[in-house]
């Protein structure tokens, strides 16, 4: 019975630690955006918001869910199935990156992207590789129910990506 009520006091921190991050995170999130939205001419935005769209949406699709099978499988990760997830995600990413890279001149113009448009978009697929280096501590941290300290980094990692 005490492991259980243990579980039961690490989900429950776990979850006020989301709802935390939740209530950090959409605020400066929301402001970020604001700024941003002053800082720069309309069509600078609209680029900005139709780039970050794209480049999001195809990070969410990529996902594959590789990284749940982790965290929801009964006995640990072997070093092996870690490499493997992290192999993989890197060969994925790494090549939409490079697609994107090759892709920008094209997708700029489509966009109607102002001409620094095509190094826009290849700068912002650089978070989605750096994602790919913390994919695993994150599983390791989801699995031990460590919520507080990824929603730490989440934090921290949204107020980096705006103050850039």
């Amino acid at each position: 019975m005490e492991a259980e009520a243990q579980v039961r006091n690490q989900v429950g921190r776990g979850v006020a630690a989301l709802v935390a991050r939740h209530c950090l995170i959409t605020p400066l999130s929301l402001v970020a955006s604001i700024l941003l939205a002053r800082w720069l001419a309309p069509a600078a935005f609209g680029a900005y918001a139709s780039v970050a769209f794209v480049v999001l949406g195809l990070g969410s699709l990529f996902e594959l869910g590789l990284v749940s099978v982790l965290i929801q499988q009964r006995e640990p990760p072997t070093t092996r199935e870690q490499r493997t997830v992290f192999t993989a995600y890197m060969l994925m990413f790494g090549a939409m990156a490079a697609a994107f890279a090759l892709a920008a001149p094209w997708l700029a113009g489509w966009f109607r992207l102002p001409p620094d448009g095509a190094a826009m978009l290849r700068w912002m697929t650089l978070p989605m590789l750096l994602g790919v280096l913390g994919s695993i501590p994150t599983v390791m941290l989801e699995r031990e129910l460590r919520f507080g300290t990824l929603a730490g980094i989440e934090v921290a990692g949204v107020v980096a990506e705006k103050a850039c």
